[in-house]
């Protein structure tokens, strides 16, 4: 529909926003600003640039050190020990949808991090990539009982390094 079409276009406008000030903003600032169909969004950003907040036609974001992700909002359970990476986590939550991403480390084995995931989601699978020394194991789509749909990626780039964790979680309302 027509409606659809606007809000994604809304939802890109306000996206190029977000891209703008971060790369403009390193101070602890708030700003408003008009978008091109007459709406406001008022953007608040972190002091050392890290993070920040968005919100306006019934968007709300938050990017960096501003998501503070928790295991609600990702409706997956964190890995135990895992550090999460706040730089790299972002929430956006609009009327026709919700979203979450976070970026953590773990010095634990891939394998073992994935069977935690299986266990937990049953249901979830793996698919396995080896390359040059580097693994990536990364999920299938997985349907949560909240309508949601969840995807993991796994990743280890070298033996020396961490494994890295990214986990997705979204929901659209009908």
């Amino acid at each position: 529909t027509n409606t659809g079409a606007i809000k994604m276009i809304k939802l890109i406008l306000l996206g190029t926003l977000i891209t703008i000030v971060m790369a403009g903003c390193s101070s602890n600032e708030s700003q408003t600003t008009t978008l091109p169909d007459g709406s406001k969004a008022t953007v608040n950003t972190n002091r050392d640039g890290s993070g920040m907040t968005v919100q306006g036609n019934g968007t709300e974001a938050a990017i960096g050190t501003a998501a503070k992700i928790s295991e609600e909002q990702l409706h997956v359970p964190f890995y135990p020990g895992a550090q999460m990476v706040n730089e790299k986590s972002m929430f956006v939550k609009a009327a026709s949808e919700e979203s979450a991403l976070a970026y953590f480390t773990s010095k634990d084995e891939i394998e073992k991090i994935a069977e935690f995931y299986k266990e937990k989601l049953k249901g979830l699978e793996f698919t396995k990539f080896e390359n040059a020394g580097s693994v990536n194991m990364i999920s299938k789509e997985y349907k949560d009982n909240n309508g949601g749909r969840v995807a993991i990626s796994l990743s280890k780039k070298s033996a020396s390094e961490p494994v890295e964790i990214v986990i997705g979680w979204g929901k659209v309302s009908q």
